[in-house]
């Protein structure tokens, strides 16, 4: 059982080996070569791989229109996924430009190859460390840091960090406490 073992993955090689029999024995251009593309666009397609299925699929709605008909059932069919996988895909790549666009813009602390540290959002306001650690960079103007602004931070502050305040000062008392013990 293919699908229950490997899914989809584990069907591509026998599809292309199907599609590639089927254009032996009936030709290129052949109803049978069409069903085995039309096949093929939907492995790809659970796949998750759209441009292929998107391929495989105009490659069947032209053999199975031209030898069935716009009209026949198969035809439609693959119409329809061609239709809804270009819509995925321009769904896709407009997510992807979106993305990217959000990256841009978002306040996060980058490092650049020169070790500088760009902390805020690149405005008149934020601040450059170059080369310097963040516990050297404490005097300077600090802005208030957002999601994903830790990054900078050494092992001690972000443990620092993680404790809390509370269980800084409780730290600290016990210190306290062991130094005067003795």
């Amino acid at each position: 059982m293919v699908q229950a073992t490997y899914g989809p993955e584990a069907a591509l090689p026998l599809a292309l080996q199907h599609r590639n029999l089927a254009e032996t024995v009936y030709g290129s251009d052949s109803v049978a070569v069409g069903q085995a593309a039309f096949a093929l666009g939907q492995i790809y397609a659970v796949n998750s791989d759209l441009v292929s299925a998107l391929d495989y699929m105009k490659s069947a709605q032209s053999i199975l229109s031209k030898h069935l008909g716009d009209d026949a059932k198969e035809a439609t069919e693959a119409a329809n996924l061609v239709r809804f996988i270009e819509q995925a895909v321009a769904r896709d790549a407009q997510d992807q430009r979106l993305r990217e666009e959000r990256y841009k813009k978002s306040p996060l602390v980058t490092a650049n190859r020169s070790n500088a540290v760009r902390i805020g959002g690149g405005g008149p306001a934020s601040s450059t460390v170059a080369g310097s650690s963040a516990k050297e960079s404490a005097g300077t103007v600090q802005t208030p840091r957002e999601h994903g602004q830790k990054a900078g931070l050494s092992v001690d502050e972000l443990v620092d960090f993680i404790q809390g305040s509370s269980s800084k000062s409780k730290s600290t008392n016990r210190t306290q406490k062991r130094k005067a013990s003795p």
